[in-house]
Order: structure tokens, then C-alpha cells, then sequence
């Protein structure tokens, strides 16, 4: 019976041994999983930081966002859809007048029209650019990556921008939605039309921002100051 009973024990441990071992598996797993991913992050965020992204080779190449659509950078330069891009700029479009992406953070604002370059052009400021910049920094006190997608009106008769909504993603920080939607109103474009009327008058805006955990509690302190 003695011995049942520690045969039975033995099988108990062995069993309980073999699930913490499991698990202990999983979670390396998981971590080096996780691990992997932060690397590449941060490998390509040292990167676009620069605002400057390699001419990529033949076989770097992607389709691009848009079939028969060339694809512009915030400089108004023409630059080719490749795996150096951003993920979120190489993706292929599925929103028939998504027209611009734009990536935000503290060190970055880039910019790509992947639509309908024959008629409208953003027109490149980088002051401006610069300022959005610093502003999302005030509320690196995370590490988030956000989306919102914004619906543009022009006035069909000057161009200029009229109405700016928001189109089922907004960002989950109110703050900064105002930012980005703030951020469209100093937007300026040059229109292309031989009666000096623009031609697209209704299109979309995609950001993706990305927030960091950076601030200091100093610098937290002294901004929430300055804001009240």
C-alpha cells in the first residue's frame, strides 16, 4: 500500500515537473518573441527618425499602395514602395480615397500621397512638420502606437480646406486627435486643373503615431505647469 501510495506521489511531481516545464518554455518562447519584434522596431525607428530611408535595389522592391499611382514623400519627392519603407507605408490600399499616410512621433513626420498625384500635391513644409513634432512629444508618458484616419472637404472653387472629420478610427488619446486634426488645418496643396478649380475635392488622411515612454518626471511636471 506504501508503496501505491509513493508511486502515486512520484507520478503527481513528475506530472507537476512537466508542466512548469512547459511553461517555463512558453514564456522564453514568448519573450523571445517579443524580444525580436522590439529589435525590429527599433531598428527601423532609428531609421525613419533620420527621414531618410535608402534607394532600395531590385529585389527591395514592392508593388505600389495604389496599381498605376507613383507615391510621394513629404518632400514632394518621388520614392519607390519597397521592404525599407515603414510597414505601414508599404501596405496596398483598400480605401478607394485614402489619398495620404502619415507616420508621426517626436522624431519623425513622414509623409506619403499614394493617390491622385496628376491632380493634387501637398505642398512640403517642413517648419510646420517640425512643430507637430515637438507638440507629440508632450505626451510621450507612453509606449503606444495609435491610428486615426481623418475626411478631408475642399472648397471647390479655392481649394483650400473646409472641412476636416474624423472617419471611423480616432485615436484613443483625445489630446492627441486634436493634434493630427490641428495638424491637417496649415496643410496647403497645389492644385492641378487648366480652369484653376481643383479636381479632388474629397479624400482621406491616414496617421499612425507613435508614442514613447521618455519623459522625465521633471519634464512631465514642468509641461503640466506650463499647460495649466
Amino acid at each position: 500500500m506504501n508503496s501505491l501510495l509513493e508511486s502515486l506521489n512520484r507520478f503527481i511531481m513528475l506530472e507537476r515537473m512537466a508542466k512548469n516545464f512547459q511553461i517555463i518554455i512558453s514564456i522564453a518562447i514568448l519573450s523571445f518573441t517579443f524580444a525580436c519584434k522590439s529589435a525590429e522596431l527599433s531598428d527601423q525607428d532609428s531609421l525613419t527618425s533620420q527621414n531618410t530611408i535608402p534607394e532600395p535595389t531590385e529585389q527591395e522592391l514592392l508593388p505600389a499602395p495604389v496599381e498605376g499611382e507613383i507615391m510621394l514623400d513629404e518632400k514632394g519627392d518621388e520614392v519607390n514602395n519597397s521592404i525599407l519603407q515603414p510597414v505601414f507605408f508599404q501596405q496596398a490600399s483598400k480605401d478607394n480615397l485614402e489619398y495620404f499616410r502619415v507616420i508621426l512621433s517626436a522624431n519623425q513626420y513622414l509623409v506619403r500621397q499614394i493617390r491622385g498625384s496628376k491632380y493634387i500635391r501637398r505642398i512640403p513644409d517642413s517648419g510646420a512638420d517640425d512643430l507637430t513634432r515637438d507638440e507629440i512629444h508632450g505626451y510621450d508618458l507612453v509606449n503606444l502606437v495609435d491610428e486615426g484616419n481623418l475626411y478631408i472637404t475642399l472648397n471647390s472653387n479655392t481649394g483650400n480646406m473646409e472641412v476636416i472629420n474624423f472617419d471611423r478610427r480616432v485615436p484613443r488619446i483625445n489630446d492627441v486627435a486634436k493634434i493630427i486634426q490641428n495638424d491637417l488645418t496649415r496643410w496647403q496643396f497645389k492644385h492641378e486643373s487648366s480652369e484653376d478649380k481643383p479636381i479632388i475635392t474629397r479624400f482621406k488622411v491616414f496617421y499612425q503615431i507613435h508614442l514613447s515612454k521618455t519623459l522625465t518626471r521633471q519634464e512631465i511636471k514642468e509641461k503640466y505647469f506650463k499647460k495649466k
